[in-house]
């Protein structure tokens, strides 16, 4: 293990830059809870660390208890799967831990019935991990994360993963909302990893 050890500066910008010049395929943070409100307007290291999309971070709640990996949920909005899956990531994941993949679906719509293009997207997403144990969840709630909240107690879910994509035509992160409020109140480890 190696210590770096830098002084001054912006910690996100240093962490940024240690990171590529060390290659650095995962970046750890700790996430510190803000009490009440101030976490909706106070900006985190953590979250700043995210949207950098250097690597992925895997965000540790600071109250989260660690075991064995043996349930990763992955939250998909099921759009443009093949281009905005990080793939070869959650691969390296199942590789080192085995679990069972729960690829889950939070869409107020689906009370009725799931959409022809979502049943599409879901038979390209049992393509690219056919080789591994996968479960498919839609769910049909507004508030994602409550549903999510719920999910990984239901399921056990040890680490969850989510991808906070860059949307162009906003100039923001489509689902930083999501994945902020996941890192605020999440007791398990959360990992943002890019598209």
């Amino acid at each position: 293990m190696e210590c770096e050890n830098e002084m001054g500066g912006d910690l996100v910008q240093n962490l940024a830059r240690l990171s590529q010049t060390r290659t650095a395929t995962l970046i750890a943070m700790g996430m510190t809870g803000h009490s009440g409100l101030s976490h909706i307007f106070m900006g985190s290291n953590t979250l700043k660390m995210v949207e950098h999309s250097i690597a992925p971070v895997m965000i540790i709640p600071p109250d989260a208890t660690f075991g064995d990996i043996k349930n990763v949920a992955f939250a998909s909005d099921f759009q443009d799967v093949e281009n905005t899956t990080p793939t070869a990531f959650i691969i390296s994941v199942l590789e080192m831990f085995n679990p069972m993949l729960h690829i889950v679906n939070v869409n107020s719509k689906f009370y009725i019935a799931i959409p022809e293009e979502h049943r599409h997207e879901k038979e390209k997403l049992k393509e690219m991990f056919k080789d591994y144990k996968t479960e498919f969840y839609f769910i049909g709630m507004f508030d994602f994360h409550e549903a999510m909240d719920n999910f990984i107690r239901d399921y056990n879910i040890d680490l969850l993963i989510t991808v906070p994509r860059y949307h162009k035509a906003i100039g923001a992160l489509f689902n930083s909302t999501h994945t902020k409020k996941l890192a605020y109140h999440s007791h398990i480890p959360l990992l943002a990893a890019h598209q």
